[in-house]
């Protein structure tokens, strides 16, 4: 079940990781890696044990791959993703937008 008070912000923290079509943020594929990822060890470690796995979520927001570094993203978007590991929703979003929606983040050409 989601929080239906983050709900409404879900859009806004979407849009923090995947970026818009002129400037891209996280791939399709680290997007995925990030939510199975999370799914495993909510596995392994049990759902009683929140503050490890939004831990594990911080930790993985910060070493993602992004595109001139975690500082180039705008620190706004830095914050509301990091509310949003806090809160203990960032999964929600994760896994609302890819696996319900089956929406995927524009992809960077390759030359």
């Amino acid at each position: 079940p989601f929080d239906l008070e983050a709900i409404r912000d879900f859009p806004a923290v979407w849009l923090a990781l995947t970026g818009k079509a002129d400037h891209p943020r996280l791939k399709s594929s680290q997007l995925h890696a990030l939510l199975e990822l999370t799914r495993t060890k909510i596995g392994d470690w049990g759902t009683e044990n929140r503050e490890a796995v939004n831990r594990l979520l911080r930790d993985a927001l910060l070493r993602a791959a992004w595109p001139g570094g975690w500082k180039a993203v705008p620190a706004d978007d830095r914050a509301r993703l990091l509310a949003a590991v806090e809160a203990g929703w960032l999964l929600d979003v994760l896994d609302f937008y890819l696996s319900i929606l089956k929406v995927e983040p524009i992809e960077e050409e390759v030359d």
